[in-house]
């Protein structure tokens, strides 16, 4: 619970790890990193929202290592109490696999 004017963060990922030649490895940190901070203003809400997305992509052939992408968007979103908001949404090819990210936020008024 974030209350207005206050400001949240929520982080969630992993480290993958691929090989940079024989019985040598590196290390990437895929996953996301988002800050929010709610505003109210009368009955109005909004949510001015900081987030960092990244992952590993294909496999560059000459040098063997994959690719890292690094996504970022920082907006402020107008919210509807009860309704979900789009934050981001990135399509992303990881090899043959391809993976739709999608993250929204959705307020709720909690009676005090």
């Amino acid at each position: 619970m974030i209350e207005s004017g206050a400001q949240g963060r929520l982080r969630g990922g992993s480290r993958v790890y691929y090989a940079t030649g024989e019985n040598q490895f590196q290390a990437a940190e895929v996953g996301f990193n988002m800050t929010c901070r709610v505003r109210e203003k009368g009955d109005k809400l909004s949510a001015e929202v900081d987030l960092g997305v990244t992952d590993v992509g294909p496999v560059s052939p000459p040098s063997k290592t994959p690719t890292v992408n690094n996504e970022t968007v920082q907006a402020t979103i107008s919210l509807t109490p009860g309704q979900a908001a789009k934050v981001f949404a990135s399509d992303s090819s990881a090899g043959s696999t391809t993976r739709r990210y999608e993250i929204d936020i959705t307020a709720t008024r909690v009676a005090r």
